[in-house]
């Protein structure tokens, strides 16, 4: 049986003459009605004596004997009809009012926790009546709404107001159970009756799935280790893949020019790019979350790759993730991303450089940075995990104005066996500050590339076809900057003692380790969101 139907059909009854007259009684219906048309609506069919349904239906063709069972199946039930075919026995059809009766498999009550103790699903589950458009009873309205959502529906125009379930059974709500209906196999008319109700009943028979717990305690160690944790796990090597890996656009597009047949590569990924199943990027280095996706997992796609990003929004990724471990994925998903309710595009996660990121609020200054605290080199007054900055030459960008390594986001990873402090950037591995410093040095020294050409022509454009005297090397007769720092602790000094101040892009820069930018997640706002 179907589950079209569900409202009344109120019951045939003897008409009163307009001079006064006795009521007709209804009688057997002639057999002549039939080809007549005389059973074409519900009141007529109902008019008709039980002992005559056999002898009616062996006189029709049979297009009109389906169509009359099927009615009448609507009408009063599959059993009661089988009854009156078989031996002609059972209530006149026109007794009492006539609804969807249950058929014989809807004896069974639903049992799932999330159906079992609401009157109204109970009699919607025997058709009594289904639940469709306009529907009243709003609590049954929500408890089937969440358990599409659960199933992984988005409901945004339901969920719009509250982020939950509003109980309405309105366009959206029919439209989402004609897609759950089509998913399992059922007959898609968007009315909730027994058999949709019973294939959700199935899908909830256990209790809820408890909420995944948090995976590390919400402490500054345990927070500090995890964004540790990650950076060794986005440099690890093993990493590295044709479709895995964070890797920097220039490093990705080099594997390219080797080996094009397994290493893709699209012009548009200079600006960036995560997995498009859950990320839409909107500029450079900023990605949202895409409606109706799970945020937990989309922020651990954007770390395993194939991503190609830089330094700086990869620690924005750590930061993010870091948080989903504290929190847990079922809070994480709630507060930023979820297949099973909506979550308005401005607070769905977001992965950017810069301000506007879903960590902005999250992380605050760390203790040197709040007492503007630079100790000095191997000295620094750092904890495991917090997040600093380090600049290369105050003049990298005139050497390389195509060039990624002006600076390193960096994290400090601990001491080393030697008892020396150590950081980590993305690309950078596990370093010394000296260490940190000569991979810089190495940077600036090697020869203009690629890259630079493509800023030069752009810088070039913007100065009439000619390049300013300040981006001439010195081997071609500019004075402005050196072609090569040198080597060793020479090189390391003029990095750290060198023009400082230097102006570039109206941004006067230092060269060496930046304590005033030191950032650490907010344990506060963490428990906060944990404890929502």
């Amino acid at each position: 049986m179907g589950e079209l139907g569900g409202g009344r059909v109120r019951p045939a009854r003897s008409r009163r003459r307009s001079n006064g007259a006795k009521p007709v009684a209804r009688g057997p219906v002639a057999h002549d009605t039939i080809a007549g048309g005389g059973l074409s609506s519900d009141a007529a069919l109902a008019q008709l004596a039980p002992g005559d349904l056999p002898q009616v239906l062996a006189r029709s063709d049979t297009a009109t004997r389906a169509g009359i069972i099927l009615r009448l199946q609507r009408m009063q039930g599959n059993a009661q009809v089988q009854r009156i075919i078989q031996d002609g026995s059972a209530t006149p059809l026109a007794d009492g009012p006539i609804q969807r009766a249950p058929s014989v498999v809807a004896d069974k009550p639903l049992t799932s926790p999330r159906f079992a103790d609401s009157t109204r699903l109970q009699k919607a589950h025997h058709n009594q009546p289904a639940m469709r458009i306009g529907e009243p009873d709003a609590d049954a309205v929500v408890r089937i709404q969440q358990a599409l959502l659960d199933d992984g529906f988005d409901m945004p125009i339901s969920t719009k107001k509250t982020g939950k379930p509003d109980g309405i059974y309105g366009r959206e709500t029919y439209k989402v159970v004609k897609a759950f209906q089509s998913k399992y196999g059922l007959n898609p008319d968007g009315v909730v009756g027994r058999l949709t109700l019973d294939k959700l009943d199935e899908l909830y028979s256990g209790p809820p799935p408890a909420p995944k717990p948090p995976e590390i305690e919400s402490t500054e160690e345990a927070l500090g280790e995890h964004v540790k944790n990650d950076m060794v796990k986005v440099n690890d090597p093993a990493s590295f893949g044709p479709a895995s890996g964070v890797w920097y656009d220039y490093n990705y597009l080099a594997e390219h020019k080797k080996r094009p047949d397994l290493y893709p590569w699209d012009e548009d990924w200079r600006l960036g790019k995560a997995d498009p199943a859950y990320w839409d990027r909107v500029d450079q280095w900023d990605w949202v979350l895409k409606p109706g996706v799970s945020a937990s997992d989309g922020i651990k796609a954007w770390l395993n790759g194939l991503t190609i990003a830089e330094c700086q929004v990869t620690i924005v990724a750590i930061e993010l993730e870091t948080l989903r471990a504290a929190v847990g994925d079922d809070k994480f998903d709630a507060h930023f991303g979820s297949p099973k309710k909506a979550i308005p595009a401005s607070k769905r996660l977001h992965v950017k450089t810069g301000k506007g990121s879903s960590a902005d609020g999250l992380l605050v200054a760390t203790d040197a940075a709040a007492k503007g605290d630079a100790g000095t080199a191997n000295n620094r007054p750092v904890k495991v995990g917090e997040w600093y900055y380090f600049y290369n030459h105050p003049k990298y960008l005139l050497k390389h104005p195509g060039g990624a390594f002006q600076g390193e986001n960096s994290i400090y990873m601990g001491l080393n066996s030697a008892g020396q402090q150590t950081w980590e950037g993305l690309g950078s591995g596990r370093v010394t500050e000296a260490g940190m410093l000569d991979v810089m040095v190495a940077d600036y020294n090697r020869p203009r590339d690629d890259e630079d050409a493509r800023a030069i022509v752009g810088i070039r454009a913007q100065n009439g076809g000619k390049l300013p005297a300040k981006y001439i090397l010195e081997a071609d007769g500019g004075t402005e900057f050196h072609d090569s720092l040198g080597s060793g602790q020479a090189a390391r000094d003029k990095i750290l003692n060198e023009d400082q101040g230097y102006e570039i892009d109206g941004r006067a820069r230092t060269g060496g380790f930046l304590s005033t930018v030191g950032k650490k997640l907010d344990v506060a706002k963490v428990n906060e969101i944990k404890n929502e």
